[in-house]
């Protein structure tokens, strides 16, 4: 007896115990998110890179006449080239990475269509980041560095009409000029107002894990409690005006562009062209800017802080039974309707039909299911309350109401 009483409570003890570890591990199961996950949102590799490039075809119509001369003789020949090619091959290296626009709603479209309906774990995605910084910046800061560059090559046809001398025709590619081109733009390493705008919503819309952080410290006030008494702080951190390494790197990396283009080095010397004494295979031009626009922000990505900060705005409720109020007025049999607005003055109709030839006019109300009610002729308003018409509203307005 003793030892089935003790079999029957250790039962009950490994049962209770075992329920409240599959409770607890059902707590816990979370969705694991990494790029594969996002990739019926995102593209793979091979089509960014395809969407990176981009060709170019021009052509340069030439004058029809050119000059040659040789000694004191200036002769007036046709142009021996009517168009010059060039061809043009650009990499945007920016298509390479998901913008933080299209990376925060890949992520809101993938919870929506989560099969699992589980929370969201977002370690793997974005490392140490809390999710509203991870949708604002959508990758690490040399991702947005290289998001910032663009490369050209370029190849042009090259006259054939070279300081008064006809050059001989050669073939692709001899007679055609190289070049090259990169430009960079640090505007895309800095984080902007109008990134928090877009990230703060849907960071709050999230269902995370118990693991993921939303939001902490000042992102927290700002994005998530949307505490508006820290607003001037929150705008000088996160709408421009950084300060300490970020906002000496936002003041000191230029805009830059470095062009190498090849040249026709040669000269004309006694009527012939000779090549030059100290030839250059090619020239390059280098171009750095400096500016404050990334240090300072501009009002617009202040007011995307701000616009972060402000609760959604709730849609007002529109009550189905109310209809629309019409004037109608009659002249000769026919019938003219005139929607008014709740302000405006009925007795305004009145007027209106003493303006037409044997004018009178009526109210009437359409409701929302379409069923259109009339008052009667002394301009009494019409019955039902559909058009939600105020006591004494339209009565006893005839046509004969004087004008003012």
């Amino acid at each position: 007896m003793k030892v089935s009483s003790l079999s029957c409570l250790l039962t009950i003890l490994i049962s209770t115990f075992v329920y409240s570890q599959n409770s607890t591990v059902s707590e816990d199961i979370s969705t694991r998110l990494t790029s594969d996950d996002l990739k019926p949102w995102t593209l793979e590799y091979k089509a960014r890179i395809a969407r990176a490039f981009q060709y170019q075809f021009g052509l340069q119509e030439q004058p029809g006449t050119a000059t040659t001369q040789s000694g004191s003789t200036v002769k007036f020949i046709p142009n021996p080239e009517h168009y010059l090619l060039k061809h043009s091959l650009t990499f945007q290296f920016s298509e390479l990475f998901v913008s933080p626009s299209d990376f925060a709603s890949a992520l809101k479209s993938f919870q929506s269509f989560n099969p699992n309906r589980t929370p969201l774990d977002l370690h793997t995605l974005c490392k140490q980041k809390s999710a509203v910084e991870c949708l604002a910046t959508s990758g690490a800061w040399w991702q947005r560095a290289i998001s910032g560059v663009k490369a050209t090559i370029s190849i042009s046809e090259r006259s054939r009409v070279v300081s008064g001398i006809i050059v001989p025709d050669a073939p692709f590619p001899q007679g055609y000029d190289k070049g090259g081109e990169i430009d960079f733009d640090p505007g895309q390493i800095f984080v902007t107002g109008s990134n928090w705008k877009n990230a703060a919503p849907i960071a709050k819309e999230l269902n995370l894990s118990k693991g993921s952080t939303r939001a902490s410290g000042l992102q927290e006030m700002c994005f998530v409690n949307q505490t508006t008494a820290l607003i001037k702080k929150c705008m000088h951190e996160y709408a421009g005006s950084k300060s300490g390494g970020v906002g000496f790197l936002a003041a000191a990396l230029p805009t830059f562009k470095f062009i190498r283009q090849t040249q026709f080095d040669f000269l004309k010397n006694g009527g012939l062209l000779v090549p030059a004494p100290f030839p250059e295979s090619a020239l390059n031009n280098y171009s750095f800017t400096w500016d404050l626009k990334h240090l300072i922000s501009p009002t617009k990505e202040r007011i995307a802080v701000s616009d972060a900060m402000m609760p959604p705005a709730q849609k007002q409720s529109v009550d189905p039974s109310v209809g629309t109020k019409l004037c109608v007025t009659i002249s000769k049999g026919q019938k003219s309707y005139m929607p008014i607005s709740d302000n405006f003055p009925e007795s305004s109709c009145a007027r209106f039909a003493q303006g037409m030839a044997d004018g009178n006019f009526v109210f009437a109300c359409v409701a929302k299911n379409g069923d259109v009610s009339f008052g009667g002729e002394n301009g009494s308003k019409p019955a039902g309350g559909n058009c939600n018409w105020e006591p004494g509203e339209g009565d006893n307005l005839s046509s004969n109401t004087p004008a003012l």
